[in-house]
């Protein structure tokens, strides 16, 4: 039977960046002087006295004390600009700061988390290793024209949670709160970032690494930085996307994290949720459903009684993607079925899309472990809806996708048609895992009617580490402490597979269990598996890590 992209395969298919700054001068080159004279002021809220604040240069450095009110100046000779500087805040976090490449003998550079996110838009990586290394590579970013570019980032990531508008935290004027002094309007946003962390559980490490990650893109920084529930960091306030997996029907809902509730959009109605602990929570109803939530955001909804058969949602965080960021190669598992009396089945595809949306390199995989997928003759697009998300369109039809981004920078895509449903992320080479690493996650199982079984809970521990076969042993305590071997970027980067009757007991001897394939959606803690062989109640199974 022909396929088609993402799409049912029946042909009645409806079925009735910043950060770098990079090159150019960006302003005067750098130049020697006799002396420059760094000042500013360190603060988090309240100032940061009697600490070491260090700056490197290209050439030169030089150190000095804070005072009460946080206030430091140092003076560096022969100094040649852009420099670097850092001091250590309260609670053991090192906040970082910048002056950009120029000539002056005097600057202003405030070292505080404002400028350590400013530092880490700049950096695109650690503003620890930035500091310590500053080699060519990073004096080169630091232009006035890379530092701008810093500064909007980090305005347009915080937009809504702490207001930047006009204001420069490396150079504006810092008055710290100190003894009885109040501080300044900069000061205040100072605690107002600090308030938004708090409420969000999270950290300014976590935010930094965050704002590396994503240049240009704040949709992930506004994901994270939202108000979390008391017990459960994953759950936050916003709008998100509800997807009925194999139906054609979407929903947009909004979460209070304070008062636990749910408000769909379609109809106005509200349920509470209840907490049962760890992540997990009952929502209110006339049906009973059980609602899983990892710390990215993204949940998995049961719709049933937890001890029959249900139906299954994805949930993710809105976001607003540009059509752009889908450019490159992806892998997709997912299930379908070829009519509405038919058996779903597990399928497995590749595509590609360029930065505007038109796709090539469409396969289809089949058996779903094969390094070889056969091409789709047919062409197909992808195009930004306006009601959020995308369409892909192909000559059967259009279904809608919808982009989630982590805190990592990473894009996983989520496809569904009626009868058809697919998780795809970009073709990249899996982290080696480490020996020792272990995780717990919930498993749904969807059998060959759709239907999901009893949420289930699965854990392993990495037990051996092959970076050459690229391969790892694992023990599933949750599985008798069976023993599995994986391979990992198999059959293609980013994938795994573990082969038919491979597993063994803790005693040495053999089981019975089919080949799988996963995919593990970076930055998500979600992985999808699909079943290798024809198995009535195993055809697809969903895995979300517990917090």
């Amino acid at each position: 039977m022909k396929k088609r992209f993402l799409m049912t395969a029946l042909a009645s298919a409806v079925l009735a960046g910043c950060g770098g700054g990079g090159g150019g001068d960006g302003g005067t080159p750098p130049s020697t002087v006799s002396s420059t004279t760094i000042a500013g002021t360190a603060a988090t809220g309240a100032a940061i006295a009697g600490a070491t604040v260090q700056a490197k240069c290209a050439t030169g450095g030089g150190s000095a004390v804070t005072g009460a009110d946080g206030r430091f100046s140092l003076k560096i000779d022969n100094a040649v600009r852009p420099c670097v500087l850092s001091v250590s805040a309260p609670g053991g976090t090192t906040l970082h700061s910048v002056v950009e490449g120029g000539s002056g003998t005097d600057v202003v550079a405030n070292i505080t988390p404002l400028t350590e996110l400013i530092t880490a838009s700049l950096a695109g990586g650690s503003t620890a290793s930035f500091f310590s290394t500053f080699d060519a590579a990073a004096q080169a970013k630091l232009t006035q024209e890379g530092l701008s570019g810093a500064k909007q980032s980090v305005t347009l990531a915080l937009k809504g949670i702490v207001d930047l508008a006009g204001i420069d935290p490396v150079k504006d004027t810092l008055l710290a709160a100190n003894g009885g002094n109040a501080g300044n309007a900069l000061d205040q946003k100072l605690d107002a970032l600090g308030t938004a962390l708090a409420a969000a559980q999270i950290t300014l490490t976590e935010v930094s690494a965050a704002v590396a990650a994503n240049p240009g893109s704040a949709a992930p920084l506004q994901t994270i930085l939202q108000p979390a529930a008391a017990s459960c960091a994953g759950l936050r306030n916003g709008n998100y996307r509800t997807i009925q997996v194999t139906t054609d029907h979407y929903e947009r809902v909004r979460v209070d994290s304070a008062a636990l509730t749910v408000t769909y959009e379609s109809d106005n109605a509200v349920d509470t949720l209840t907490d049962a602990g760890g992540c997990q929570f009952g929502i209110g109803g006339a049906e009973p459903e059980t609602l899983l939530v990892n710390k990215s955001g993204v949940a998995i909804m049961r719709e049933g009684a937890p001890d029959s058969p249900a139906a299954v949602e994805v949930i993710i965080p809105e976001q607003t993607i540009a059509l752009s960021e889908l450019a490159g190669t992806w892998n997709a598992l997912g299930y379908e079925s070829d009519g509405p009396d038919d058996p779903y089945k597990a399928a497995a595809i590749t595509f590609t899309f360029d930065a505007a949306g038109q796709g090539s390199a469409g396969a289809e995989c089949e058996p779903m472990n094969s390094a070889t997928c056969t091409p789709w003759v047919d062409q197909f697009t992808a195009t930004a809806n306006a009601d959020g998300g995308f369409n892909f369109t192909d000559p059967l039809g259009t279904v809608r996708a919808f982009a989630f981004k982590s805190a990592d920078g990473k894009l996983s895509l989520f496809i569904n048609a009626l009868g058809r449903f697919f998780v795809a992320s970009k073709q990249e080479a899996a982290q080696l895992q480490v020996v020792g690493n272990s995780r717990k996650w919930w498993d749904l199982v969807v059998n060959d009617r759709g239907d999901v079984a009893p949420v289930t809970p699965g854990e392993m521990e990495v037990l051996t580490v092959d970076a050459v076969n690229k391969s790892y042993t694992r023990r599933r305590p949750d599985k008798d402490n069976s023993i599995e071997t994986m391979r990992f970027d198999n059959p293609r980067p980013g994938m795994s597979y573990r082969a038919a009757n491979s597993t063994t007991t803790s005693d040495g001897g053999a089981t019975q269990h089919p080949g799988i394939v996963a995919l593990g959606v970076p930055g998500t803690g979600l992985s999808v598996v699909t079943n290798l062989t024809t198995a009535p109640g195993f055809v697809f199974a969903f895995s979300l890590n517990k917090p």
